[in-house]
């Protein structure tokens, strides 16, 4: 449970004899110590509750300027001064907010509370009777005195000033002091360059308002407030002219120290001829884990190297010597141990410091910690790298979306693919080890381009002579896509072992269409090297896209080739003999009949082997192992041929005994045989023609309708089409 504002601030607020108040978000005050409220002349208990506005300033309403609400709208602290009455005096108070957030940031209440600074502004009114008397005296200095802001405009000047250059006050006040000057650039260039906390004296000529030159000895002191520049104070002595020029007094220090130390980079000055450190500041002593007096005055590859000698001996360019060299800036940057021992990457900016000789006398040397900003730089490229590899991904897989209608062969698409992978793994080989319709073996892709197949031919030819490629086939049956699916690693899938003495590096994918695997994709390299899983899902997604496409290349050329093989071989069908072409049309029509049921109509002359056409076509269907029933149509009369087809049941008509079973009763589950079909009388083609459409059919003299699965074939001399 978080702590309550009492137990936070309780113990704290009432030991302090300056008076303090904790206010709630609706200006309540939730805790006033003692000093508080002996202030407005009640108890502490009497103050809890009341609001602000009503105890300090006896108000029913919040302030216009309330700085409380600001402190709960911003989240930032206030100060302010204000003029309260205690014990019917005027007291003035420096008064000052904070919020109070828990740990998410959320500001609960806030803080206030009062400094009494009555006499510090009573010393304020004293110090300003005592400006006006330094005023005063300033003005009868046998000196001329100039006071400059901060942009080297005159806010003040004296009368001994005015009278040695003969200017009136209006005519001098608000002007630029380097308007005074004589238009010397380098003596502009030294007042601008004059160090700010300490005294600098340069002999100046400044031109009066008659056109004349004085030369005077200027004395330029900095004025700063709390580390700030606030403007100076130049100092005019009149030089006699008899008496020569004094020598320029030099600088005492280059940097003062709260100005270096303001600078967050890491600072240090080095003097390059000796590559001592004559300044630095606090970020970069905390960097090397050391105290300034333990830095100053030691060489800057001891300090920041633990070396005895400068870079260049150990061949390492040194910024700083470069900077003295060409007299400009440089930027380099370099890795460094810090004192926590971690590496950090550092840039480093170097700038000459000039004499005034125009010599580098000293170099400014700037440290940044890069290191995060690096890290960053280097993620958003890789990360551009990954889009720009997505990009190629996706071109690819429209690229083969594209062109798989085009890609009419399957070595085309397996170049296309193969091509594709050494694009996407550049110093790889890739190998496509494609199984065939039965997945007993592995096609061998002769038709491949070799410059692309050849290290697939190679692994090929290798299992070939170990004998492992039964083992690789037998691998590839025993893989289910519900286990190796898409949306699995890669590296994590069980791989065959074969592969692993040819490759430092490898991996492989199984390929699934239809619920079936149809072969292996092999990455490998000869050098060790990572396979990233993007580029891996790629491929999955790659083949997921054209494993189908793949499969039915593989079943149509293997169609193909069977029916060449068949073609280019076949000598006989069943009992016909022959190797015409004619005679492979007739066989080619005969397979083709026999994978269905249709009815098929067998046209010759007599002698020619109709039946035995019949019987081979019966013989390659699924119903060859039903029966074979021969009715020739043309060795019964009309009567008796219905009821040898389809039977009759007994007292039918004369001689009719018994039932009997009709030839399509006979055939049911195989094939009838109508040999000379073209002799039927139209009466009993009727019959027929029913039952080949329903396959339905009475005895004759029977009302019962049977069904039978008989194919029929049929034959005859005649050319029904010329007599129909």
């Amino acid at each position: 449970m978080a702590p309550s504002i009492q137990e936070l601030f309780g113990g704290f607020i009432d030991g302090c004899p300056e008076p303090w108040t904790v206010l709630d978000l609706d200006f309540r005050i939730a805790m006033a110590n003692a000093s508080f409220a002996a202030q407005h002349q009640q108890t502490v208990p009497d103050l809890i509750g009341k609001t602000c506005y009503q105890v300090l300033h006896h108000r029913d309403s919040k302030c216009e300027v309330c700085r409380a609400d600001e402190v709960f709208r911003t989240g930032q602290p206030k100060t302010w001064e204000e003029c309260r009455a205690v014990e019917g005096k005027s007291r003035f108070f420096e008064m000052r907010c904070y919020p109070v957030k828990d740990s998410n940031g959320k500001i609960l209440h806030a803080v206030q509370f009062g400094h009494d600074i009555t006499d510090r502004k009573h010393k304020d009114d004293d110090t300003k009777a005592s400006e006006e008397s330094y005023r005063a005296i300033v003005q009868k200095a046998r000196e001329g005195i100039f006071v400059l802001d901060t942009q080297g405009m005159v806010i003040f000047a004296n009368d001994r000033l005015l009278e040695m250059l003969a200017y009136q006050p209006a005519e001098i006040l608000g002007q630029s002091f380097f308007e005074l000057m004589d238009r010397d650039a380098l003596a502009k260039a030294k007042i601008e360059r004059s160090p700010r906390g300490l005294v600098n004296v340069h002999e100046m000529s400044f031109r009066c308002r008659s056109g004349d030159l004085l030369v005077t000895r200027l004395s330029v002191s900095s004025l700063m407030h709390d580390g700030a520049f606030v403007g100076s104070v130049e100092i005019f002595g009149d030089i006699p002219r008899v008496g020569g020029v004094e020598v320029e007094l030099r600088t005492a220090k280059e940097f003062s120290e709260r100005i270096i130390n303001s600078i967050t980079d890491n600072l240090v000055v080095i003097d390059p001829k000796s590559y001592h450190i004559v300044q630095a500041n606090n970020h970069f002593l905390a960097r090397v884990g050391r105290e300034p007096t333990t830095v100053l005055n030691k060489t800057c590859y001891e300090i920041m190297l633990g070396r005895v000698s400068p870079c260049e001996a150990y061949g390492i360019p040194c910024p700083v010597r470069e900077t003295a060299r060409v007299k400009r800036s440089s930027t380099v940057e370099r890795f460094y141990g810090a004192a926590d021992g971690t590496q950090q990457l550092f840039e480093i900016i170097t700038y000459p410091l000039f004499d005034d000789q125009g010599e580098v006398s000293l170099v400014i040397r700037l440290e940044r910690d890069v290191t995060e900003k690096r890290k960053m730089e280097s993620a958003l490229a890789n990360r551009a790298k990954d889009l720009q590899r997505a990009q190629r991904q996706l071109e690819v897989l429209f690229e083969i979306s594209r062109q798989m209608t085009s890609l009419g062969s399957l070595a085309e698409l397996i170049n296309f693919i193969l091509k594709t992978t050494i694009e996407i793994f550049p110093g790889s080989e890739s190998a496509f080890f494609v199984l065939n319709t039965e997945a007993n073996g592995v096609l061998p892709l002769k038709e491949c381009q070799a410059k692309l197949a050849g290290p697939m031919w190679q692994l090929l030819a290798g299992l070939e002579q170990s004998g492992m490629l039964t083992d690789l086939v037998g691998f590839l049956k025993g893989l289910k896509p519900e286990v190796h699916g898409i949306e699995d690693n890669a590296l994590a899938l069980p791989q065959p072992s074969m592969f692993s003495g040819s490759y430092s590096s490898w991996f492989g994918l199984p390929v699934f269409a239809q619920e079936q695997c149809i072969g292996y994709f092999l990455v490998g390299s000869s050098k060790d090297r990572d396979y990233s899983t993007d580029e891996i899902h790629f491929l999955h997604t790659l083949f997921a896209q054209v494993a189908g496409h793949i499969r039915h290349l593989v079943v149509h050329e293997a169609e193909i080739n069977n029916l060449r093989q068949s073609m280019t071989r076949r000598a006989s069908l069943g009992e016909i003999v022959g190797q015409s072409k004619r005679m492979q049309e007739i066989y080619e029509l005969a397979e083709l009949v026999s994978a269905s049921d249709v009815t098929v109509l067998i046209t010759g002359a007599n002698g020619t082997g109709k039946e035995v056409v019949a019987r081979s076509i019966h013989g390659m269907s699924h119903r060859c192992d039903g029966p074979f029933v021969v009715a020739n149509c043309s060795a019964y009369s009309p009567a008796l041929l219905e009821s040898e087809l389809f039977g009759h049941e007994k007292g039918s008509f004369t001689g009719a005994i018994k039932r009997k079973r009709g030839r399509i009763e006979r055939a049911d589950g195989g094939t009838l045989f109508l040999d000379e079909i073209g002799e039927i009388a139209p009466a009993t083609q009727l019959l027929l023609l029913r039952f080949l459409e329903d396959h339905r059919f009475e005895r004759v003299g029977g009302e019962e309708t049977l069904k039978a699965d008989v194919r029929v074939l049929a034959a005859t001399n005649r050319d029904l089409r010329l007599e129909v």
